[in-house]
């Protein structure tokens, strides 16, 4: 029973600091046969933690939704190769999705990431990380050419959700750690 109340206080501020948050903001539009997406949130933790949940690709099944397996299978230096394995929902079902990315780390401020395999299609992002005050923003932008018609077919509004949901499991890890880092 005294091991329940650490546990209980741990949930409770992750639970406040998250309901405290702005909520997460994406937009995506067509523009030709590219989808341009972008996306930002803001959490209440350092840069540094921030930057630990976005480039935890080996743990990132964990806490991403529908996200099956991710690992890094190439580093050198701060250029990693990272493959992914999940789904995306849609409608009634889940379409699998594979995706090899070459990942460019600039500790701490920026993620250069591009696809150079698997089904998902062509895509280039960039995250970047910046302080405001004692709130770190993260701010996210990509170009997707989908890698199929099925893909092609899938309305901005699914992919705005579905990217919504996945920056608030980002954004609410950012905040599971932060708040078991803090005394």
């Amino acid at each position: 029973m005294k091991h329940l109340l650490p546990c209980l206080i741990l949930v409770c501020c992750s639970w406040l600091a998250q309901a405290s948050e702005p909520p997460v903001q994406v937009d995506a539009h067509r523009d030709g046969d590219k989808v341009v997406i972008s996306a930002a949130f803001t959490t209440q933790a350092t840069r540094e933690q921030v930057w630990q949940v976005l480039v935890d690709f080996d743990h990132m099944a964990e806490f991403m939704p529908r996200l099956a397996q991710s690992r890094v299978m190439q580093r050198d230096g701060d250029k990693l190769t990272v493959s992914q394995h999940g789904s995306v929902h849609v409608g009634f079902f889940d379409l699998p999705f594979e995706s090899v990315r070459e990942v460019l780390l600039k500790p701490v401020s920026e993620i250069d990431s591009r696809a150079v395999g698997g089904n998902a299609g062509q895509l280039q992002s960039v995250s970047t990380l910046s302080q405001q005050g004692h709130d770190t923003v993260v701010s996210y932008r990509a170009e997707w050419m989908p890698g199929s018609s099925l893909m092609a077919s899938f309305g901005v509004d699914m992919i705005k959700s579905q990217l919504g949901e996945q920056f608030a499991a980002m954004r609410q890890e950012v905040i599971r750690r932060a708040a078991r880092a803090s005394p």
